[in-house]
């Protein structure tokens, strides 16, 4: 089992904010690999068509209260959109920790968090995978 401490995360953190390319536009931890993985405008595409599909059949939420403007340790401002696996109408407590919000920018939610550099792209990604979803509190 791979121990996920706050000195490798951020060493990991640091390194894939150097490494974005133009064309990506999100940046998330990957639970599966330990490690950050951005997201390119195709891949986001996908990924908010499958978050929209399970929205709807009520298997994820992304409460707008999780939605965050945040600032890293240097000062780098992030726009962060939490995705929530759901359960028979509950948040499941199969979520875990989210280890890039809890140790980059000292927030403690559960689920998967994925920061954007623009408030626009988090907003309309939001907009796009909830409309017409009922949030259930």
């Amino acid at each position: 089992m791979t121990m996920i401490n706050r000195e490798l995360l951020m060493n990991a953190y640091s390194s894939a904010t150097h490494d974005r390319q133009k064309n990506e536009v999100c940046l998330s931890f990957i639970y599966s690999k330990y490690s950050f993985s951005w997201f390119d405008i195709e891949t986001m595409r996908e990924q908010m068509k499958m978050w929209r599909k399970y929205a709807k059949q009520g298997v994820i939420q992304i409460l707008p209260y999780n939605n965050k403007e945040v600032k890293d340790d240097v000062g780098n401002t992030w726009y962060i959109l939490t995705v929530q696996n759901y359960k028979n109408d509950k948040l499941d407590e199969s979520n875990p920790m989210c280890v890039f919000n809890l140790y980059v920018f000292g927030i403690m939610v559960s689920g998967y968090s994925y920061a954007f550099r623009k408030k626009e792209n988090r907003d309309m990604v939001f907009s796009y995978v909830m409309k017409d979803v009922v949030f259930k509190l």
